[in-house]
């Protein structure tokens, strides 16, 4: 396993307020996958109608879809941005779709792998989007968008 590009990707949505100023509660409400639950999305709907701020999503979360190596130097990681709302259709979730897509595809970084301690580069670009879908069990609106990165050594 090379880089952790799940949590690169995490902490460049905490950290782009184009995406965290579309989410009820900001930076707090942009969580990993498994940090969130139905209660996370019940309590930010409370807020948002505390609030009277229709306009922002419930949550944003990313998680780590997985990885394929390609040589001893290359492989190809996935990382899934989740966008939930709820009764808004997709009008918020078009607009956090659009920060995401900003804040993260053609973007480069050099990370240093945990395992490893090598450098690796890393560069996402969107590779699929789901679209608006709703999950009714949860009574959810959402898009999944597919962030791919080809994650290479350094070997300099």
């Amino acid at each position: 396993m090379a880089a952790d590009t799940a949590e690169y990707a995490l902490a460049v949505l905490k950290g782009t307020t184009a995406v965290t100023d579309l989410v009820i509660g900001g930076v707090e409400n942009v969580l990993e996958t498994g940090d969130s639950s139905p209660k996370t999305l019940a309590d930010a709907q409370v807020t948002r109608r505390d609030t009277g701020n229709p306009a922002k999503v419930l949550a944003i979360t990313v998680q780590d879809s997985g990885e394929k190596a390609q040589d001893a130097q290359t492989t190809e990681q996935w990382v899934s941005v989740w966008i939930f709302d709820r009764e808004r259709g997709y009008s918020n979730i078009r607009k956090a779709t659009q920060a995401v897509f900003g804040a993260l595809h053609g973007k480069s970084t050099p990370l240093t792998s945990p395992f490893t301690g090598r450098t690796v580069a890393v560069t996402l670009e969107l590779e699929a989007r789901t679209g608006h879908r709703m999950e009714r069990s949860l009574e959810v609106d959402f898009e999944l968008m597919t962030f791919k990165a080809i994650v290479k050594l350094d070997l300099g």
